[in-house]
């Protein structure tokens, strides 16, 4: 309540220069919502803008209204920067621009958005969010997620008017789809993507301007023919290997004319694939009724973790190339990244507690939101819910362990265990052979 009394104190001011008329923007204060209203030129002459500056609240999960004391709220302008509460943010019909909307945010994990917005300008800027899906719909992209360090997954559904800088410095990026553009370029779209490896430009897309600078492990690319102009597209990107281009290889060869390279540009080291659709799919396809992985739209018998080849959603268990769904454990991926990963009838799962390797070979071993962790020692119950709570050391349960130990999640004091099992109906004393140390028990629980 003190700071929303200091707010309606210490009033912000902006000054807005109309035609050489100072129009004073005071920021007026509503509920739990600081807001703005003035006007603004656009291509069709004047018009009225409301913009929610701030949000007051303390909620994690919070619905944005679409109307504030009368006016039809039209904006987003930093109304949530900084915010380290909002995990959930749901944004009505009637919004066109997102500002600065959720710069630097920390905590942010979903955002449900409407086919009417615009303008996503600078919108997640340095926040920490992990996967974004944007709506259908014509919008700009400009420096939307620029510096998203978190960010590992990105699909864009609508059409793209802007792409400038979009991606920049999300060095945790690993997936991208974007639908499709509308003459514009890829000015440093993906520089700095340390992680991506495959990408699809859009179709209309004008220009190619460092878009993939520093993409160290970039290995293939699909360029359509709206392309027409190249410049230091691809400078360190190391691991280059295949450019798939719509267009013929005369195309391709008038694009060369003007292409300027610096130091550390890969485009030579690739091969040129012409009058390519997209690229070949890889990962999850279904083929008469069946799941099955490609590589290159080639069947694979391989076995391990992978990904749909259309890039929706999440992660599938295929053994000897044909998706299994009724297989639960822990596996390894069949490409990208190392460790091992839990999956549930065929599909991963962020899951914590004991389970087995996949292929039943040796014991039962701790994942922690579904991630093998080999460091980890203590309690824990199985993942299944089954069968009391368990001792497990350096990720595996260990079945030597006798004496007093600790839960592997650091909640609460010191438990019983015999051969790595909790003792829940032991009441009595003990001696722990690693410590000396004697405890009094009392239902496996050290009093």
């Amino acid at each position: 309540m003190k700071g929303r009394i200091k707010q309606a104190i210490f009033t912000c001011i902006m000054v807005v220069v109309l035609i050489g008329t100072a129009q004073m923007v005071f920021a007026k204060v509503s509920g739990d919502w600081e807001y703005e209203t003035y006007k603004e030129y656009g291509d069709t002459g004047t018009y009225t803008v409301t913009a929610l500056t701030r949000y007051l609240g303390s909620a994690t999960s919070v619905t944005v209204p679409s109307t504030i004391d009368g006016h039809k709220i039209t904006k987003l302008e930093k109304t949530f920067a900084y915010n380290e509460t909002i995990t959930s943010v749901t944004v009505p019909k009637g919004i066109t621009e997102l500002e600065y909307a959720f710069w630097a945010t920390t905590r942010l994990k979903k955002v449900n958005l409407p086919s009417t917005i615009k303008s996503y300008r600078y919108a997640f800027w340095e926040s920490r969010i992990e996967e974004i899906t944007l709506p259908k719909g014509k919008y700009s992209l400009f420096y939307a997620f620029k510096d998203c360090a978190y960010l590992k997954k990105a699909i864009i559904l609508g059409t793209v008017t802007d792409l400038g800088a979009t991606f920049s410095g999300c060095r945790n990026l690993t997936t991208v789809s974007i639908a499709n553009a509308s003459e514009t370029g890829c000015s440093e779209t993906f520089s700095g993507c340390e992680k991506l490896q495959s990408v699809i430009i859009p179709k209309g897309t004008t220009s190619l301007i460092e878009t993939f600078k520093k993409c160290t492990n970039l290995r293939t690319v699909f360029v359509p023919k709206s392309v027409s102009y190249l410049f230091c597209t691809f400078t360190y990107c190391y691991k280059l290997k295949d450019i798939y281009f719509a267009g013929s290889k005369n195309d391709w060869l008038v694009l060369l004319d003007d292409y300027y390279t610096e130091y550390g540009d890969k485009l030579s080291q690739a091969k040129i694939h012409y009058n390519s659709k997209s690229l070949p799919k890889t990962g999850l396809v279904k083929n008469n009724g069946k799941w099955m992985y490609v590589v290159n739209d080639k069947f694979s018998a391989k076995t391990g973790l992978t990904e749909r080849a259309d890039g929706k959603g999440g992660w599938y268990y295929v053994e000897k190339g044909v998706y299994k769904t009724n297989k639960t454990g822990i596996a390894k991926r069949i490409y990208g990244g190392s460790g091992w990963y839990y999956v549930e009838r065929g599909q991963y799962k962020t899951k914590t507690g004991l389970t087995k390797r996949v292929d039943g070979k040796g014991g039962w071993f701790y994942v922690e939101k579904g991630v093998l962790q080999t460091r980890k020692a203590g309690l824990t119950k199985r993942v299944d819910g089954k069968g009391g709570w368990y001792y497990v050391k350096n990720g595996k349960l260990d079945s030597t362990k006798t004496g007093v130990v600790k839960r592997i999640d650091g909640k609460g004091g010191l438990f019983y265990v015999r051969k790595g099992v909790f003792q829940s109906k032991y009441t009595g004393t003990i001696t722990d052979s690693s410590t000396g140390r004697t405890y009094n028990i009392v239902k496996g629980v050290v009093k």
